[in-house]
Protein backbone atom coordinates (compact mmCIF):
# COMPACT_ATOMS: atom_id res chain seq x y z
CA UNK A 1 0.00 0.00 0.00
CA UNK A 2 1.68 3.60 -0.82
CA UNK A 3 1.17 6.24 1.55
CA UNK A 4 3.07 9.35 2.29
CA UNK A 5 3.03 11.83 4.84
CA UNK A 6 0.26 13.73 3.46
CA UNK A 7 -2.12 10.57 4.45
CA UNK A 8 -4.18 10.16 7.08
CA UNK A 9 -4.29 6.22 8.73
CA UNK A 10 -6.94 4.98 10.16
CA UNK A 11 -6.96 1.30 11.60
CA UNK A 12 -9.65 -0.36 12.87
CA UNK A 13 -9.71 -3.77 15.08
CA UNK A 14 -12.54 -5.63 15.00
CA UNK A 15 -14.49 -8.93 14.96
CA UNK A 16 -17.25 -8.35 12.18
CA UNK A 17 -16.54 -10.36 9.56
CA UNK A 18 -17.82 -9.14 6.27
CA UNK A 19 -17.60 -12.60 4.80
CA UNK A 20 -21.69 -11.82 6.06
CA UNK A 21 -24.16 -10.16 4.23
CA UNK A 22 -25.40 -8.20 6.63
CA UNK A 23 -22.60 -6.87 8.04
CA UNK A 24 -20.59 -5.92 4.26
CA UNK A 25 -24.31 -4.03 3.66
CA UNK A 26 -23.80 -1.81 6.72
CA UNK A 27 -20.05 -1.18 5.65
CA UNK A 28 -21.61 -0.41 2.49
CA UNK A 29 -24.01 2.40 3.04
CA UNK A 30 -21.51 4.12 5.31
CA UNK A 31 -18.89 3.90 2.29
CA UNK A 32 -21.56 5.27 0.18
CA UNK A 33 -21.20 8.85 1.38
CA UNK A 34 -19.73 12.20 -0.08
CA UNK A 35 -16.48 11.71 1.97
CA UNK A 36 -15.41 8.75 -0.01
CA UNK A 37 -17.32 8.91 -3.01
CA UNK A 38 -16.32 4.84 -3.53
CA UNK A 39 -15.65 4.09 -6.74
CA UNK A 40 -14.84 0.57 -7.29
CA UNK A 41 -14.01 -2.65 -5.10
CA UNK A 42 -12.03 -6.16 -5.36
CA UNK A 43 -10.20 -8.47 -3.68
CA UNK A 44 -7.00 -6.54 -5.08
CA UNK A 45 -5.46 -3.70 -4.58
CA UNK A 46 -5.90 -2.18 -8.46
CA UNK A 47 -9.82 -2.79 -7.76
CA UNK A 48 -12.31 -3.14 -11.10
CA UNK A 49 -15.37 -4.20 -10.29
CA UNK A 50 -18.26 -0.70 -10.11
CA UNK A 51 -19.42 -0.17 -6.55
CA UNK A 52 -22.80 0.11 -6.41
CA UNK A 53 -25.55 0.01 -3.46
CA UNK A 54 -25.91 -3.89 -4.17
CA UNK A 55 -22.16 -4.59 -4.76
CA UNK A 56 -21.91 -5.67 -1.27
CA UNK A 57 -23.47 -9.04 -1.92
CA UNK A 58 -20.60 -10.00 -4.19
CA UNK A 59 -18.15 -8.14 -2.81
CA UNK A 60 -18.94 -10.69 1.16
CA UNK A 61 -18.81 -13.53 -1.14
CA UNK A 62 -15.28 -12.27 -2.63
CA UNK A 63 -14.04 -11.47 0.72
CA UNK A 64 -15.11 -14.97 2.15
CA UNK A 65 -13.13 -16.50 -1.07
CA UNK A 66 -10.02 -14.61 -0.46
CA UNK A 67 -10.01 -13.11 3.22
CA UNK A 68 -9.03 -9.57 1.79
CA UNK A 69 -11.18 -6.44 0.37
CA UNK A 70 -9.81 -3.40 -1.31
CA UNK A 71 -12.50 -0.28 -1.96
CA UNK A 72 -11.03 2.83 -3.92
CA UNK A 73 -12.75 6.14 -3.96
CA UNK A 74 -12.94 9.03 -5.55
CA UNK A 75 -12.68 11.75 -3.08
CA UNK A 76 -10.22 12.58 -0.60
CA UNK A 77 -7.97 10.09 -2.01
CA UNK A 78 -9.66 7.22 0.09
CA UNK A 79 -8.59 3.95 -0.05
CA UNK A 80 -10.09 1.06 2.11
CA UNK A 81 -8.41 -2.08 2.97
CA UNK A 82 -10.05 -5.05 4.86
CA UNK A 83 -8.26 -8.48 5.81
CA UNK A 84 -9.06 -11.25 7.90
CA UNK A 85 -5.93 -12.05 9.85
CA UNK A 86 -6.88 -14.90 11.32
CA UNK A 87 -8.41 -15.98 14.62
CA UNK A 88 -11.37 -14.33 14.09
CA UNK A 89 -9.65 -10.89 13.91
CA UNK A 90 -10.17 -8.61 11.79
CA UNK A 91 -8.32 -5.41 10.46
CA UNK A 92 -9.60 -2.73 8.76
CA UNK A 93 -7.51 -0.06 6.89
CA UNK A 94 -8.29 3.52 5.64
CA UNK A 95 -6.48 5.95 4.28
CA UNK A 96 -7.57 9.55 3.79
CA UNK A 97 -5.62 12.82 1.74
CA UNK A 98 -4.24 15.31 4.05
CA UNK A 99 -4.19 18.49 2.59
CA UNK A 100 -5.00 22.63 2.76
CA UNK A 101 -8.77 21.36 3.54
CA UNK A 102 -8.37 19.36 5.99
CA UNK A 103 -9.78 21.73 8.62
CA UNK A 104 -13.19 21.75 6.68
CA UNK A 105 -12.84 17.97 5.98
CA UNK A 106 -11.54 17.00 9.61
CA UNK A 107 -15.32 17.12 11.58
CA UNK A 108 -17.36 15.35 8.67
CA UNK A 109 -14.54 12.99 8.89
CA UNK A 110 -15.15 12.57 12.40
CA UNK A 111 -18.88 11.96 12.26
CA UNK A 112 -18.51 9.91 9.30
CA UNK A 113 -16.05 7.44 11.59
CA UNK A 114 -17.89 7.71 14.72
CA UNK A 115 -21.21 6.55 12.68
CA UNK A 116 -19.64 3.79 11.14
CA UNK A 117 -18.28 2.49 14.62
CA UNK A 118 -21.41 3.18 16.01
CA UNK A 119 -22.69 0.51 13.80
CA UNK A 120 -20.06 -1.55 13.68
CA UNK A 121 -18.56 -1.98 17.05
CA UNK A 122 -14.82 -2.22 17.18
CA UNK A 123 -12.46 -3.94 19.50
CA UNK A 124 -10.02 -0.67 19.44
CA UNK A 125 -9.13 1.68 16.57
CA UNK A 126 -6.55 4.72 15.69
CA UNK A 127 -6.27 7.26 13.27
CA UNK A 128 -3.07 9.59 12.53
CA UNK A 129 -0.68 10.98 10.13
CA UNK A 130 1.05 8.47 8.18
CA UNK A 131 4.53 10.45 9.72
CA UNK A 132 3.14 9.86 13.35
CA UNK A 133 2.87 6.23 12.54
CA UNK A 134 5.70 5.56 11.16
CA UNK A 135 7.43 7.31 14.44
CA UNK A 136 5.68 4.80 16.52
CA UNK A 137 6.46 1.80 14.66
CA UNK A 138 8.66 1.82 11.49
CA UNK A 139 12.42 0.77 11.57
CA UNK A 140 15.12 0.51 8.98
CA UNK A 141 17.66 -1.58 8.26
CA UNK A 142 20.29 -1.52 5.92
CA UNK A 143 21.94 -4.39 4.23
CA UNK A 144 25.54 -5.16 5.33
CA UNK A 145 26.63 -5.64 1.79
CA UNK A 146 28.17 -2.75 -0.49
CA UNK A 147 24.54 -2.38 -1.88
CA UNK A 148 23.48 -0.47 1.12
CA UNK A 149 20.27 -1.42 0.34
CA UNK A 150 17.74 0.23 3.23
CA UNK A 151 14.43 -2.49 4.25
CA UNK A 152 12.06 -1.00 5.93
CA UNK A 153 9.66 -3.10 8.30
CA UNK A 154 7.76 -2.49 11.48
CA UNK A 155 7.56 -3.15 15.33
CA UNK A 156 4.75 -3.10 17.72
CA UNK A 157 1.54 -3.33 15.14
CA UNK A 158 1.37 -7.05 14.11
CA UNK A 159 -1.71 -8.91 14.36
CA UNK A 160 0.59 -10.82 17.11
CA UNK A 161 1.35 -8.24 19.09
CA UNK A 162 -2.22 -7.84 19.60
CA UNK A 163 -2.49 -10.74 22.12
CA UNK A 164 -0.17 -8.96 24.20
CA UNK A 165 -0.26 -5.16 24.57
CA UNK A 166 -2.11 -2.41 22.63
CA UNK A 167 -0.26 -1.12 20.08
CA UNK A 168 -0.61 2.91 21.60
CA UNK A 169 -2.04 6.08 22.17
CA UNK A 170 -2.69 7.89 18.67
CA UNK A 171 -4.25 11.48 17.85
CA UNK A 172 -6.97 9.74 17.50
CA UNK A 173 -7.91 6.12 19.68
CA UNK A 174 -10.84 4.60 19.70
CA UNK A 175 -11.58 2.05 22.73
CA UNK A 176 -13.91 -0.84 22.50
CA UNK A 177 -16.73 -2.27 25.16
CA UNK A 178 -13.63 -4.64 26.82
CA UNK A 179 -11.23 -1.86 26.88
CA UNK A 180 -14.09 0.12 28.33
CA UNK A 181 -14.98 -2.13 30.87
CA UNK A 182 -11.03 -2.87 31.60
CA UNK A 183 -9.66 0.26 31.26
CA UNK A 184 -12.78 1.60 33.37
CA UNK A 185 -15.13 4.09 31.57
CA UNK A 186 -14.87 6.48 34.56
CA UNK A 187 -10.63 6.51 34.07
CA UNK A 188 -11.63 6.92 30.23
CA UNK A 189 -13.54 10.08 30.45
CA UNK A 190 -11.24 11.55 32.70
CA UNK A 191 -8.28 11.31 30.64
CA UNK A 192 -6.14 14.58 30.83
CA UNK A 193 -4.33 16.00 27.71
CA UNK A 194 -7.45 14.69 25.06
CA UNK A 195 -10.94 15.41 24.27
CA UNK A 196 -12.99 12.61 25.32
CA UNK A 197 -16.22 11.87 23.30
CA UNK A 198 -18.10 8.97 24.06
CA UNK A 199 -19.20 7.87 21.17
CA UNK A 200 -21.84 5.17 22.73
CA UNK A 201 -21.92 4.01 26.19
CA UNK A 202 -19.70 1.11 25.42
CA UNK A 203 -17.24 3.25 23.09
CA UNK A 204 -14.98 5.97 24.34
CA UNK A 205 -12.64 8.18 21.80
CA UNK A 206 -9.73 10.02 22.74
CA UNK A 207 -8.62 12.94 20.57
CA UNK A 208 -5.62 15.08 21.04
CA UNK A 209 -6.72 18.75 21.04
CA UNK A 210 -3.60 19.56 18.39
CA UNK A 211 -3.37 19.81 14.75
CA UNK A 212 -3.09 16.14 12.76
CA UNK A 213 -0.20 17.26 10.87
CA UNK A 214 2.48 20.29 11.08
CA UNK A 215 2.98 19.33 15.15
CA UNK A 216 5.96 18.45 16.17
CA UNK A 217 5.65 14.51 16.07
CA UNK A 218 8.14 14.38 18.94
CA UNK A 219 5.75 16.49 20.94
CA UNK A 220 2.96 14.24 19.80
CA UNK A 221 4.68 11.19 21.05
CA UNK A 222 5.49 12.63 24.38
CA UNK A 223 1.84 13.66 25.06
CA UNK A 224 0.38 10.34 23.92
CA UNK A 225 2.93 8.79 26.10
CA UNK A 226 1.90 10.53 29.51
CA UNK A 227 -2.16 9.77 28.61
CA UNK A 228 -0.72 6.22 27.86
CA UNK A 229 0.81 6.03 31.56
CA UNK A 230 -2.63 7.31 32.99
CA UNK A 231 -4.50 4.80 31.23
CA UNK A 232 -1.94 2.07 32.55
CA UNK A 233 2.05 1.80 30.81
CA UNK A 234 1.87 -1.94 30.57
CA UNK A 235 -1.05 -1.87 28.58
CA UNK A 236 0.71 0.00 25.47
CA UNK A 237 3.84 -0.97 23.05
CA UNK A 238 6.23 1.73 23.48
CA UNK A 239 9.53 1.16 21.26
CA UNK A 240 12.06 2.79 23.56
CA UNK A 241 11.15 0.23 26.63
CA UNK A 242 11.37 -3.28 26.73
CA UNK A 243 8.08 -5.01 25.88
CA UNK A 244 8.81 -8.19 28.47
CA UNK A 245 6.58 -6.77 30.76
CA UNK A 246 3.61 -5.30 28.74
CA UNK A 247 0.07 -7.04 28.70
CA UNK A 248 -2.70 -6.99 27.10
CA UNK A 249 -5.77 -5.41 29.27
CA UNK A 250 -7.72 -9.01 30.61
CA UNK A 251 -10.70 -8.15 29.18
CA UNK A 252 -9.57 -7.59 25.59
CA UNK A 253 -7.03 -10.60 25.62
CA UNK A 254 -10.61 -12.79 26.98
CA UNK A 255 -12.72 -11.49 24.06
CA UNK A 256 -10.02 -12.49 21.73
CA UNK A 257 -9.15 -16.00 22.79
CA UNK A 258 -12.67 -16.61 23.04
CA UNK A 259 -12.73 -16.06 19.00
CA UNK A 260 -10.18 -18.52 18.34
CA UNK A 261 -12.74 -20.92 19.60
CA UNK A 262 -15.04 -20.10 17.64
Amino acid sequence: MNTNSTKLMVQLHTNLNLGHNATCKILWQHLDDSLVEPKTYDAFEKALKQFNDQSYIEASMLFNKKHQLFVVGSKNGFIGMFSNVGKGLMRWNFWFNIDKQWNQIQPIFLRWLYALVEDLPVLFASACSVDEYEAKHQIVQTTDNSSNIKIRGSIGDKTSDFYHYLPGIYWLTIFGSDLVSGLGRTKLLNTPLAIVEEITAEQIALRLDIPITGSNVGDMLALEKKIGEYLGSKYFFDREQSQSETVQVPQLLEKLESLEDR
